[in-house]
């Protein structure tokens, strides 16, 4: 059974630990004790994410905090990724990114949206390079567009058409996996 690690506890995780149960072990770190936006935090979560076969980072903020959001959604999970190579890990680490990454319209778009999907954006970019380079580990982001949860109010797909996504991220051989935008219609 593979023994897999969520960075984060927010609806994502939950929903895809209640659905795939039975079918892996899991462990989640979250805050309080694991704050991703400390340095310190980082290092010492990332000698105990060591011994799991998949990694998942789902920890993400979509707030009007400019330096929260930079350190939690792209300085925190970049660092992990660079302290797993650093230590050699051989297992497969996804970070739950988002579709906001591909898009970032300026002006036109309210300014705490344009940081979010440019903090996406910056994350995306850096796992996709690391994936493509030639390290020991698989690394992949996972861009799914809004869904339900806290996060987007409610709104957009399914969650557990994302987790089964996400799922399809863990059991297969992929670098980037994305679910478009969500469309009502």
């Amino acid at each position: 059974m593979k023994k897999i690690a969520f960075v984060g506890a927010g609806d994502l995780a939950t929903a895809f630990i209640d659905s795939y149960k039975n079918d892996y072990d899991f462990t989640v770190y979250s805050r309080p004790e694991t704050d991703i936006s400390s340095e310190d935090s980082c290092r010492e979560l990332t000698g105990q994410l060591i011994q799991f076969d998949v990694i998942i980072i789902t920890a993400g903020v979509f707030n009007h905090d400019f330096w929260q959001s930079w350190l939690v959604n792209t300085v925190g999970p970049a660092f992990i990724i660079n302290q797993l190579i650093e230590n050699n890990f051989k297992g497969k680490a996804i970070v739950v990114s988002s579709n906001g990454a591909n898009w970032d319209s300026w002006p036109g778009i309210p300014q705490f949206r344009l940081l979010y999907n440019n903090t996406k954006q910056s994350i995306s970019r850096f796992v996709k390079c690391v994936a493509q380079s030639d390290v020991e580990g698989c690394y992949v982001v996972f861009e799914p567009s809004a869904f339900q949860s806290k996060m987007s109010n409610g709104t957009g797909w399914e969650i557990q058409t994302v987790a089964k996504n996400l799922k399809f991220c863990v059991d297969n051989s992929v670098y980037i996996c994305t679910l478009p935008k969500y469309n009502t219609q």
